[in-house]
């Protein structure tokens, strides 16, 4: 296969589909391609409906996603490039499609890849198999089942005490019998969590980011290790017809998945693929 068939190698093969004859659970194959790496599978999906005004009554059309499927034989994987809406009904195919076939390797039931099982930190993992930096994080505090609204209150009282004697807007809250108060109520109640810790367990979501390396901004550093990553959007370099080209991925921690916001190529997917080991 030629090189410009190798990126798009579905573009030079259409096939006209019946969009009414295509379901959700059930993915309608339009084509497959072998190249050197492995196996190439596109398919159809309906994702719901589209709606749009008629003379008397609305039309409605149904909504096709494509689905690429490339199946890797050195590695024994197989990637399913979907969006989140289809991704799940797409998996759910595959595995019952490999389940209801008689297949002679016992080895074939489909195990899903968990992000979380690399080695160390997942998106320090990430960053450095990519050579690349940490420009986003969304981050959920660790849970305490039983932090009371209590607790808020107390943690709230020395915020606003604080915020008081630095404005100096001659209010003239007793700093000092407020945290002794407290030390009593929400800090004797998690002796091993500091002030800043107990604040961040009161929110429901963090959003930090930087134009830089995320991990080398102090602010971030200090609260890391009262939060747990739910999602990193991580760049990285990847050389593509010799040029130098800077791709993003967001990696889903919880959901274990990775995802291009932007633009993909070939070469940026073989490196992702190649980092996970």
């Amino acid at each position: 296969m030629k090189k410009e068939d190798k990126d798009k190698p579905f573009e030079k093969f259409k096939k006209d589909i019946d969009q009414d004859h295509i379901e959700t659970s059930s993915p309608k194959l339009l084509g497959a391609i072998d190249i050197e790496d492995g196996t190439f599978l596109r398919f159809a999906a309906r994702t719901g409906t589209i709606s749009q005004p008629g003379l008397t009554e609305n039309i409605v059309f149904p909504k096709i996603e494509i689905i690429t499927l490339f199946i890797n034989n050195e590695r024994n994987l197989i990637e399913v490039r979907a969006s989140s809406r289809i991704a799940d009904n797409m998996i759910n195919y595959i595995s019952s499609f490999i389940e209801n076939h008689d297949f002679s390797d016992e080895s074939s039931a489909l195990e899903l890849f968990d992000l979380n099982e690399v080695d160390g930190d997942p998106v320090s993992y990430f960053v450095n198999e990519l050579n690349g930096r940490d420009l986003e994080n969304v981050d959920v505090p660790a849970n305490i089942q039983d932090f009371s609204e209590e607790d808020r209150e107390d943690l709230l009282s020395i915020i606003q005490t604080i915020d008081n004697r630095v404005l100096d807007n001659g209010k003239t809250n007793d700093i000092n019998g407020i945290i002794d108060s407290a030390k009593s109520g929400v800090f004797g109640k998690y002796p091993k969590l500091t002030f800043l810790g107990l604040i961040l367990i009161g929110l429901v979501k963090v959003n930090l980011g930087s134009n830089k390396e995320l991990r080398d901004n102090l602010l971030y550093n200090s609260i890391q290790e009262y939060m747990i990553t739910q999602t990193s959007y991580i760049s990285f370099p990847c050389s593509v017809d010799g040029e130098k080209m800077n791709f993003t991925i967001r990696v889903g921690l919880t959901t274990s998945t990775i995802y291009f916001p932007s633009s993909s190529t070939e070469e940026a997917i073989a490196l992702v693929r190649k980092a996970l080991g």
